[in-house]
């Protein structure tokens, strides 16, 4: 005779099967450090990217920082839509060595430097004129969102849109969400 109906099974074999994969990534991490791609640990692609900023933007802002490198359009319509969740959540976590970059790509600065002013934007904006950085982060669109451990590694991080851990968010988040904060929280 078994014990429990099959729907109180499910949580448990959904929870083995959640520690199961963390623990291949942490594993995966721990054994890819000095590569460079897009897996949990592996080091960052590079960033060739134009700045937008007047100022200039050097890549060594980001070393010894946490990152959250966001790679929009002007002309997507999700991707607007989560740039105000964006920078209420660089504000409110760049004293502790927190900084969103974005990267617009298939755009211009034009457009770009007017979406900033109107969202009245204050994190970095590249540009990836010549799609090299596109390349690099094997993007299959826009909006995709990766984050950086403050050794330029990328993390394996619970994806608030069904909880799986993952490297890449494809598609839009509300980015100052509860669970995103919470994730914040705990690694700053």
């Amino acid at each position: 005779m078994r014990s429990g109906s099959p729907h109180t099974r499910q949580p448990i074999i959904k929870l083995v099967f959640l520690a199961a994969l963390m623990l291949c990534g942490v594993l995966v991490a721990c054994t890819r450090n000095a590569e460079v791609g897009l897996h949990p640990g592996d080091r960052a692609p590079a960033l060739e990217a134009q700045t937008l900023s007047p100022q200039g933007f050097q890549l060594s802002e980001i070393q010894g920082k946490f990152v959250l490198i966001h790679f929009w359009a002007s002309w997507c319509e999700p991707c607007i839509a989560e740039l105000p969740a964006l920078e209420r959540l660089y504000n409110r976590f760049k004293s502790r060595g927190f900084i969103v970059v974005g990267v617009g790509i298939d755009d211009s600065a034009e457009e770009l430097l007017q979406f900033k002013e109107r969202f009245g934007l204050t994190f970095p904006i590249l540009l990836d004129t010549n799609g090299e950085t596109k390349q690099r982060f094997k993007l299959g669109g826009v909006p995709e969102t990766f984050f950086l451990d403050r050794a330029g590694k990328l993390m394996l991080l619970s994806d608030p849109d069904g909880g799986i851990p993952t490297v890449r968010f494809t598609g839009p988040r509300e980015w100052d969400s509860p669970d995103i904060i919470a994730q914040l929280e705990a690694l700053l």
